[in-house]
This record gives C-alpha cells, structure tokens and sequence, in this order.
C-alpha cells in the first residue's frame, strides 16, 4: 500500500523541485520552518521516492543550522547517511554516549532547526511586546496581555461583586472582555468564561 504525502510536505516537495530558494519556500508555505523541509525530505525518503533536490537541501540546511554532533545524529535519524533510520541506541553506541541522551541532543537539534532562519542565522525567540497581534490590543486595552497584579485582582473582585457590568470592567482595567472572564475563573467567581461573555 502507498502512503501518501502530507499536504505541506507535497507543497515544500513541488516548491524544491521548482527551484525555489529556501527564502521562497519559507515565505510560500504557510507556518513552514527548516524543520519542515528536511521532514518533507524524509517523508519522501520513507516514499522511496527519487527526490534527490529534496534530499541535498537536507543535507544543506542541518549543515548550517547545526553543530557538528547534532547534525551527525539528526542525519541517521533521517536515514540520510545510509537510507536507513536509525535508532537512539545505535547512535548512542556509535557516539558512545546513552540512549538519553542521543534524544536530548535530537530535541535540541529540532529546537534549533525550528529557529534557524533563511539567512542562516538562528533566529531569537519573539518579543511579545511587540508581536502584531498585542500591539493592536493594547490600541484599545493598554493592559492586554499584562501580568495580573494582586491590586487588579482586588479590584477586579469588587467590580464583579458590585454588579459592574463586564463592558464597564474592561473599560476600568483597561482588558478585554475575554482576559477579564478567565481572570474570573481563575479566581473561582464565575464557572467558566462563557458565564460573563453571554451574560453581558
């Protein structure tokens, strides 16, 4: 029986038989990291498909993300020493280190590959300060997406207990209704958070 390929890895697949640059391929692809694309390599390789371009852009991309033993592991995990995948014991016996701790270095390696960026580089962990999303909502509640203070968790209280509308709570702690009906639950005054959205 043949397996099919998934869907992104069909796209990254069409995209490197094209030609495309990784830069296109990352842009192209909706959510697509390195780590796609040499995943899309070894799904072909699972195939036995003839998808050579696929596999030396693997080859190409754990070359630059990662140092050298990672890279030695991530490699015979994808099968792209000899064809075939290897286990974590028959890479901890050739490196001569555990089990363990050949998965602890294939999880960094996969941590890293997720950051490694088009340039070359790896790419930082996001601010969220200024992610797109936060910086819209504190465009209309300047505390979305704060840590709760102890204060605000006082006042948040005796506004719910007074009967303060839950439009008129936002407004005051400067939070979204949505932020405000978890705090809710959080802090046991309400079941769920539907209670104060449908409520409203």
């Amino acid at each position: 029986m043949t397996k099919r390929l998934s869907d992104k890895s069909r796209a990254i697949l069409t995209l490197i038989a094209g030609g495309r640059s990784y830069d296109q391929i990352l842009t192209s692809v909706q959510d697509c990291t390195y780590l796609d694309i040499f995943n899309a390599a070894a799904e072909a390789l699972g195939l036995e498909t003839s998808e050579s371009d696929a596999v030396t852009w693997t080859e190409e991309t754990l070359s630059k993300a990662l140092p050298e033993r990672e890279l030695v592991i991530m490699r015979a995990r994808l099968g792209l020493v000899d064809g075939k995948r290897h286990t974590l014991d028959e890479i901890g016996q050739q490196l001569g280190i555990s089990r363990e701790r050949v998965r602890q270095l294939e999880g960094r390696a996969q941590r890293r590959l997720r950051r490694f960026n088009a340039s070359g580089t790896l790419r930082q962990p996001a601010n969220r300060e200024t992610a797109p999303w936060v910086v819209e909502a504190r465009k209309v509640y300047p505390r979305a997406y704060e840590p709760w203070t102890d204060a605000e968790d006082v006042r948040l209280t005796d506004l719910f207990e007074s009967g303060t509308p839950a439009e008129e709570i936002a407004a005051t702690l400067e939070r979204g209704l949505r932020a405000i009906a978890a705090r809710l639950v959080r802090l046991g005054l309400i079941e769920k958070r539907s209670d104060l959205i449908t409520g409203s």
